[in-house]
This record gives C-alpha cells, sequence and structure tokens, in this order.
C-alpha cells in the first residue's frame, strides 16, 4: 500500500500541533507532512524534517481551501487530513486503514474516512476497531478533525466555504462515507475556530449564507 500524505492547515492555536508534527515524522507509512501556515504573522517555532512540506499563503486561505489545496498538491494518492489541535496514534490508526486495503477493500474503494463521535471519550485504543457507513442522525460531531481516503474520493469544496460546511459538503457528496470507532483521539475540539473573535464570526456567518445558496441551487 502507498504511504500517506498528511494535511494540516493550521492558524497556531493547537497547543499540541509540535507533538503532533513529532508523531507524524516517526511514522515509517508517513511520505510527507503537509503544514498549511492561514496566518503568517504569529507563526511559531516548529520541529523540522525533511517530511515536512510547508506551505505559507500571502493570506489566510481558511480551513476548506487549505484541505483543497493540500489534496491537490500532495504526493501521494493515499491522504489523511488532521486538524491541529489533536492527538492520536497515528501508526495504530495507518495500519487499521492498512488492514482494511488487505482484507477487506481496496483503499482507494473504501471512500472518505472520518472519526466516530466515541472516539473523543476512549480511554485507550480499540483492540477491534469498527468501520461502519456513516450515520448521519447519529452523528454527534467531529467527523472531520481526522480524515483518510484516497485521492479520488476527494469531491472539491467550493472554495466560497471557508470554514464551516466543508465537512457538510463531503458528507452531502461523497461517493462513500465511513465512521471508523476505537480510535483515542485527545483535542480541545475548535480550538482554530472562536466565533466569540469578530473575524472568525463574520467568515462563519458568510458561510452559512454561501452553504445555503450551495443548498438552494441543488433544490432546484
Amino acid at each position: 500500500m502507498e504511504k500517506f500524505s498528511v494535511i494540516i492547515p493550521t492558524i497556531w492555536k493547537g497547543e499540541t500541533l509540535n507533538d503532533l508534527l513529532i508523531n507524524l515524522y516517526d511514522c515509517e507509512l508517513i511520505e510527507e507532512v503537509i503544514l498549511i501556515n492561514n496566518d503568517n504573522k504569529n507563526s511559531k517555532a516548529i520541529p523540522l524534517h525533511d517530511k515536512l512540506i510547508y506551505v505559507e499563503p500571502q493570506k489566510n486561505i481558511f480551513v476548506n481551501p487549505a484541505w483543497n489545496l493540500g489534496v491537490r498538491i500532495s504526493k501521494s494518492n493515499n491522504i489523511i487530513i488532521a486538524n491541529d489541535d489533536i492527538l492520536f496514534d497515528i501508526n495504530y490508526f495507518v495500519s487499521c486503514l492498512i488492514d482494511v486495503d488487505k482484507n477487506h477493500i481496496k483503499f482507494e474503494d473504501f471512500g472518505i474516512v472520518g472519526m466516530d463521535s466515541d472516539n473523543y471519550n476512549l480511554e485507550s485504543n480499540s483492540n477491534s476497531p469498527i468501520f461502519q457507513n456513516h450515520g448521519i442522525l447519529e452523528s454527534r460531531g467531529g467527523w472531520a478533525c481526522l480524515l483518510a481516503f484516497h485521492k479520488n474520493q476527494w469531491p472539491i469544496i467550493p472554495e466560497q466555504l471557508k470554514i464551516y460546511y466543508g465537512d457538510n459538503f463531503l458528507l452531502a457528496v461523497g461517493k462513500r462515507l465511513v465512521d471508523m470507532s476505537g480510535l483515542k483521539i485527545q483535542t480541545k475540539m475548535s480550538s482554530s475556530a472562536d466565533t466569540s473573535v469578530k473575524w472568525v464570526k463574520d467568515i462563519t456567518d458568510n458561510d452559512t449564507i454561501e452553504w445555503h445558496k450551495i443548498l438552494r441551487e441543488w433544490r432546484r
């Protein structure tokens, strides 16, 4: 199975980013780590490595366009997208994906894998991780904090959606959507999307307007 490219957009709010980077560097099945700096005025020191691809746009392109950019420039067809404020066992995660590819269905046909909400409350990784079709009605958030997929599964998110509704778009148009349970994830949820900050609220309010425009177009 081909190695993975990992995409991480950041505005430097995640307190565990450096630990996440080191864990990714140490994983043999990670080919590259694409870190997209969406706030170059507040950049912080990070551990460097040959695997690191540091992308610094001239201005904040926001998270959904950064996902699109990362997928477009990635070397590998196998992609992981991670929030900058999570910690998880990358070796365990990748080994589960490899097991799916070897014993069940080729990863390129598996769909987009997101996280079951219960992963954020686990004390440890499960001995028997479960992959199942995504249950929209049962979802309680956090599905898109960590994603894995083959590049041919990625639907380009409309660029007018900046911070919010990227996951809604994936869930609406994705060929196949999968929930993974059994992976322990530590995070301070939404540390990079604080809507008490005016500019964040302005962007997310506009995202809501643009998302409803998209929904209206689909209903025509």
